[in-house]
């Protein structure tokens, strides 16, 4: 079977949504760990997740974050978030991995409480992750899918019942209904947005299958792990 994958961190671990490349069926499933979101057999897995980290931190994060943002304007530019420097992901608490961050440069960059909520999760996949492996698993973002899907930004939150109902619109265009139709999940592992979001990182993978997706720039940066630090679109 050969399939493409859209991946989202959820409450509950990783929540995924597959479609077959041969007869276009449709599969969810809610991972426990990164290792079975590269465990799956799957061409392209398109994953919610910032891959590659800067050393010394920069003002308005890596240079893709910043490109994501002017992408998607106001107000939607809000949902990138500035990920850690590689040396703080180590951190347990806030206020460790703020100084961390501080100290990786002259300029005392901090971060976010937003940000440092998914360092589990940045940690647990940045431990994962390797060149050979980012042949395979690309870092995308939900709201730069839904801008390429929609064709201009979606001005209404995904969290706002206007705005999950024009994405859910969208979604049906490229043949998720069936799974915003019919998978739920307690909310306390999988929110309804995080499905929203998998589907459309599906539709971004198989696009990148296809070689109709690109990276925001044609140049990424490589981090010191030799990971290219860079968001498909």
């Amino acid at each position: 079977m050969t399939q493409v994958l859209g991946v989202d961190g959820c409450k509950g671990g990783w929540f995924s949504v597959s479609r077959n490349i041969e007869d276009r069926q449709l599969s969810s499933e809610l991972l426990i760990s990164f290792q079975d979101v590269i465990s799956e057999k799957s061409k392209i897995i398109a994953v919610d997740i910032p891959i590659g980290f800067l050393d010394k931190a920069q003002k308005g994060g890596r240079a893709c974050d910043k490109q994501a943002r002017e992408v998607l304007g106001w107000p939607r530019q809000n949902s990138i978030f500035s990920p850690p420097v590689r040396g703080a992901l180590e951190c347990l608490a806030y206020e460790d991995a703020l100084k961390a961050n501080k100290r990786s440069s002259p300029e005392g960059i901090g971060i976010s409480r937003q940000s440092f909520g998914l360092i589990n999760k940045l940690r647990e996949a940045d431990a994962l992750m390797t060149p050979s492996l980012q042949r395979r698993v690309r870092e995308s973002h939900p709201e730069l899918c839904f801008t390429k899907l929609n064709g201009e930004p979606i001005k209404q939150s995904k969290k706002t019942p206007e705005g999950s109902a024009i994405r859910k619109r969208l979604l049906k265009t490229v043949g998720f209904e069936e799974v915003i139709s019919n998978v739920s999940y307690p909310r306390s592992k999988v929110q309804p947005d995080d499905i929203l979001d998998a589907c459309v990182l599906c539709w971004m993978a198989e696009r990148i299958r296809m070689n109709e997706a690109k990276t925001l720039s044609s140049d990424p940066a490589q981090d010191s792990k030799g990971l290219r630090m860079e968001i498909w679109f």
